[in-house]
C-alpha cells in the first residue's frame, strides 16, 4: 500500500479460495486515484493481518465477501459515481481493464473496443 498498489495472489470464485488460474493472474495493480480511499477503508477494518480480506462478508468475520455481495457493492458505488449500466459486474470491469491495457499497448484498435456493449473504454 505504501506504493499505491495491491497484489493479487488469490482468487475467490463462489466460495472456492485458491491460487489464480494462470501466472499472469498474479499481478500487482496500481490503485492510482483510489489509493487514499483504500488506505482509509483498510484502516477501518478490524482484521488487517496478512490473512485478512479487504472485502469480507460481515464485520468481524474472516471470510471473503460472496460474489453476490461484490456485485451489490459494485452497483451501489457505480450508481453513486454516475457510471452504472445494465450488465455492470466484476466480469465487465475485468474485460474493460484488459481492453484498456491492449489499447495502451497498441494491440487493439479503439473502434473495436467501442463495439463491446456497456464497456466503452475508448471514451
Amino acid at each position: 500500500m505504501n506504493l499505491g498498489c495491491i497484489r493479487i495472489d488469490q482468487r475467490n470464485w463462489r466460495g472456492d479460495i485458491d491460487e489464480p488460474k494462470t501466472a499472469k493472474s498474479r499481478q500487482t495493480l496500481a490503485l492510482a486515484a483510489l489509493t487514499d480511499r483504500y488506505r482509509v477503508w483498510i484502516a477501518t477494518l478490524k482484521h488487517r493481518d496478512a490473512e485478512a480480506w479487504v472485502f469480507r462478508q460481515e464485520e468481524g468475520k474472516r471470510q471473503p465477501m460472496r460474489d453476490s455481495g461484490v456485485r451489490k457493492a459494485l452497483k451501489l458505488v457505480a450508481a453513486a459515481e454516475g457510471c452504472d449500466f445494465p450488465g455492470l459486474g466484476p466480469h465487465s470491469l475485468r474485460r474493460a481493464n484488459i481492453q484498456a491495457k491492449r489499447i495502451k499497448a497498441g494491440k487493439r484498435s479503439k473502434a473495436k473496443v467501442v463495439e463491446m456493449k456497456g464497456t466503452d473504454t475508448a471514451a
